[in-house]
């Protein structure tokens, strides 16, 4: 008695509102009834259904969709052979063009599986036995199919075409739109919602210094509601869509759907289509904000920093470098046999690729560079006239292209008038000519795209120059009293300001030899025996030299990289403590004193 399995097949969600899920189950169900010689099974626990998927492209192939899982079913022998698939008719499980049809047909009658059509215009059973006249029945229904699919395709086309160039002139052509906006009853214009508005600027001011998953965190943890009542809590995808959106500022890109065929199946993907269209949209977000983020991500992209935990733990992350191979230093939580705490360790050495795996306490790392931070103000030590004339290059450089920009579209917009006048024909040359020109738009446009973007980035690295050791001292206080979320976007913060601050921080487990003239100069003073060496440069041209003894920073030096050996420095006063390798105690005034002789 072999067994029957319904599969059930709509386009869009909207038909399995209607009667298109209970048609298609009671005509497998009738035909069953109508026909016991055929003594089907049906079984009613196990239904295929594919809700919103179109078989046009073959999008119900794939392992994730309902007549995937079946043949897949079928192979691992969890449906034996012998059941029969019962579909309303062929097009459910295919609408491919005729020879991939056939193909597809034919690989589940291979399978040992029959098909049956229950629809009363179109029943009849296909398997194994099927002869001559029962293949060209099925070939000419799954070729009409085709041609209906087709015909509709085309026309769909044609439609958004016409709406995509009624966008151009600032009509509104849809009511889908992004999730803080909304259109007026009268269609005619978008209402923006301030309040989603507002946490799409969030969003956007969040991701100059933080990571997809952080900002999530940071929505979640402050109670931010997700734009869909649906969601439960924002998530780094939502995030990464929003930023990645030019509606934020007001550009809507029409796209095309591309159907590519995967390992899994046939996916959708949205292709651009024509230029984008500015000002369709109201703007949300300030647009020399978004090519910063744009830019931010294209550099993540190329450095990745990992994902974070509950907080950022490592502010030196790609800026900390192995002073003794030039590698990264990552961070690493050490137990008993370093003395517990998070030390920085050569990536190198850590996989065992080569270099010295030793490791550099972190905290006082940080701890001696935040202090600094605070007590200098590196704002006076910027080369203001440098980076102003980076930036003047930069702007001469995009009037430049946008004036080329737009001597390059007049001459189309000429040659398009001509075109027009002749009654839509051109000579050849002229038509090469025009598909020139277009290119070099095209070309221009790309150009002018990645000018504002390096300004963006440029302005940004002025300003945070300027404000940099304000901007430290006020994330120091903040830090103080904030609560998780809020320390995790402040540390961020910190995290990206460092990284515009400074160039590299090279960190030696024990001082080069070069360093022996500074050395020789700590021996004079009677400091403790120098340990590590940590070398920070500043992007001002600053060169800070940081010496510690263990854990402690006991010396600290400033080069000027102009003149190498003006050197000028000072021993850090500390309070009392025991250097614990020299049994010397350190006084008030940062002198370290002879150990005591024991009485008796």
């Amino acid at each position: 008695m072999p067994k029957g399995f319904v599969y059930i097949r709509y386009s869009t969600a909207e038909q399995g509102l209607g009667d298109s899920r209970g048609r298609q189950l009671d005509l497998a169900r009738r035909f069953v009834e109508q026909r016991p010689n055929m003594e089907i099974q049906l079984d009613d626990d196990r239904i295929f259904i594919d809700e919103g998927v179109s078989s046009f492209q073959g999008g119900n192939l794939g392992a994730d969709k309902a007549l995937g899982r079946f043949l897949k079913a079928v192979d691992t022998g969890e449906i034996p052979a012998g059941s029969v698939l019962l579909v309303e008719s062929l097009d459910r499980i295919s609408r491919q063009e005729i020879q991939q049809a056939q193909r597809v047909l034919l690989d589940i009658i291979n399978r040992k599986i029959t098909i049956a059509t229950t629809s009363p215009a179109e029943t009849n059973v296909y398997d194994g036995q099927s002869g001559l006249i029962d293949l060209i029945i099925m070939l000419t229904r799954m070729e009409r199919a085709h041609a209906e699919s087709a015909l509709k395709s085309r026309r769909v086309k044609a439609a958004w075409e016409t709406k995509r160039e009624k966008a151009r002139n600032s009509t509104i052509i849809t009511r889908v739109c992004p999730q803080w906006l909304t259109v007026s009853q009268d269609g005619k214009s978008f209402v923006v919602d301030e309040e989603k508005a507002e946490v799409v600027r969030t969003i956007f001011a969040c991701a100059e210094s933080m990571g997809y998953q952080a900002i999530a965190r940071y929505l979640n943890e402050s109670k931010v509601p997700p734009f869909s009542e649906k969601s439960k809590g924002w998530q780094s995808s939502r995030i990464v869509k929003i930023l990645l959106n030019p509606a934020a500022i007001g550009t809507y890109q029409p796209h095309t759907i591309n159907h590519v065929q995967t390992d899994t199946g046939v996916h959708r993907r949205l292709v651009p289509d024509g230029l984008p269209i500015e000002g369709y949209y109201p703007a949300v977000v300030d647009a020399a904000l978004f090519n910063r983020v744009q830019l931010h991500k294209a550099s993540r992209a190329k450095n990745a920093a990992g994902r974070k935990g509950p907080s950022v733990s490592n502010l030196f992350s790609h800026v900390a470098k192995c002073g003794h191979c030039g590698n990264n230093m990552v961070l690493v939580q050490k137990g008993a046999a370093w003395g517990p705490g998070a030390y920085l360790v050569c990536s190198i050495a850590r996989r065992g690729a080569g270099c010295q795996y030793q490791g550099w306490p972190y905290e006082p790392l940080e701890q001696a560079f935040l202090n600094y931070c605070q007590n200098v103000d590196l704002s006076e030590l910027v080369p203001e006239e440098a980076s102003d004339q980076s930036i003047v290059a930069l702007r001469q450089n995009l009037l430049s292209m946008r004036g080329e920009e737009q001597s390059e579209r007049r001459i189309i917009e000429r040659l398009m008038e001509d075109l027009a006048a002749n009654g839509g024909s051109l000579p050849k040359a002229v038509q090469s000519f025009l598909t020139a020109k277009e290119a070099k738009v095209a070309e221009l446009a790309e150009g002018i795209h990645k000018l504002e973007l390096e300004l963006g980035q440029e302005e940004e690295r002025r300003r945070d120059q300027k404000g940099f050791s304000n901007m430290f001292r006020s994330m120091m206080a903040k830090l103080e009293t904030a609560d998780p979320a809020e320390k995790l976007r402040l540390r961020s913060g910190l995290q990206r300001a460092i990284r515009v601050a400074i160039t590299r921080m090279d960190l030696y487990k024990s001082p080069p030899e070069h360093h022996a003239v500074y050395i020789d100069t700590f021996e004079k003073e009677d400091l403790p025996q120098i340990t590590r060496l940590c070398v920070i440069g500043f992007r001002v041209g600053l060169v800070k030299l940081l010496y510690f003894s263990g854990r402690h920073l006991v010396y600290i030096l400033d080069q000027d990289t102009d003149r190498p050996h003006d050197l000028t420095g000072a021993p850090i006063a500390m309070t009392p403590e025991i250097d614990r390798s020299k049994g010397k105690q350190r006084a008030p005034d940062g002198r370290w004193l002879r150990a005591k002789a024991e009485e008796g």
